[in-house]
């Protein structure tokens, strides 16, 4: 195999011009950018600067680069710098696997193999260290997390960091109430789960989207039941939760409008409806 040489300062300028302009003549006028680090910063400021950004960007951090992350957190900057199109968005932490590897991090086994319970690809100490320091600069956090396991393990985390902070609100912005920390994916939760996102103000963003592709593995990986809970949106909205979802593009197309209609349908590529509870009407969609 050969290793594929990093691209360089130039070319990453021209994919994200050239990919706000596929983004915008699909009607997307504001992305979020998932995890980056200081080389995708810089790009993105001079497409900034140059005129070239098409769409406004939500940038998120990647903490793990520690040398760029330790800089950044020493400049005092936080979530909601910036400007109209370009802002600092939250730091985010992967936490599990993927739900279509199938590789997320449950707590009952997978239908197909009973060993199997999915990978977790950070330690809950580490998860807690990540939050309380992000949570005490001033940052939003969230974290890629799709199986039970996971998402319990970044709601501990968040529920800690904010417990920690006498002064858990952040500083008064007029963009946002409080830090309205979020769970990417946020793939299979109970009741419970969704009463402590609930409590905690944290704002699930959910994939429909997946299930047209996806959804029929998700019958055969994790059974019947835990498939039809997944990207409960019924479920958020009965419990009054506030959510978002997203396209996870280059996951899935991006197009918003199958994301939606998946949200209302949740059909999958077979012709399968995978928990018709779960399912929100046209009202309900286009409820503001």
């Amino acid at each position: 195999m050969r290793e594929l040489a990093a691209p360089s300062h130039e070319e990453l300028v021209e994919s994200i011009a050239a990919g706000g302009l596929d983004f915008a003549r699909r009607g997307i006028t504001s992305v979020h950018e998932a995890g980056i680090g200081a080389q995708a910063v810089r790009a993105y400021q001079a497409a900034r600067d140059s005129g070239r950004l098409a769409v406004r960007v939500y940038l998120m951090l990647d903490p793990s680069d520690e040398a760029f992350f330790a800089s950044f957190l020493g400049t005092g900057l936080a979530t909601g710098f910036g400007d109209d199109w370009l802002k600092i968005g939250p730091v985010k932490l992967m936490v599990d696997g993927s739900s279509s590897g199938p590789t997320a991090a449950t707590r009952e086994p997978y239908a197909v193999d009973s060993s199997d319970r999915g990978i977790l690809c950070l330690a809950r100490d580490e998860i807690d260290r990540r939050f309380a320091e992000a949570h005490r600069a001033g940052f939003q956090v969230t974290a890629h997390a799709v199986g039970d396991r996971a998402i319990e393990m970044v709601i501990d985390g968040i529920e800690q960091a904010m417990a920690a902070d006498a002064s858990s609100s952040l500083p008064a912005r007029p963009w946002r109430c409080g830090p309205r920390h979020r769970i990417e994916h946020c793939a299979m939760t109970d009741p419970a789960l969704r009463s402590r996102i609930k409590a905690l103000g944290i704002v699930p963003v959910l994939q429909p989207v997946f299930l047209y592709e996806f959804g029929d593995g998700y019958v055969s990986n994790y059974g019947p039941v835990r498939a039809a809970r997944m990207f409960a949106a019924g479920s958020f909205r009965r419990a009054g939760v506030t959510f978002a979802m997203s396209t996870d593009c280059p996951v899935t197309f991006p197009d918003p409008m199958l994301n939606v209609y998946e949200a209302a349908t949740r059909v999958t590529m077979s012709g399968a409806t995978v928990g018709p509870e779960e399912r929100m009407g046209g009202k309900v969609v286009h409820e503001e």
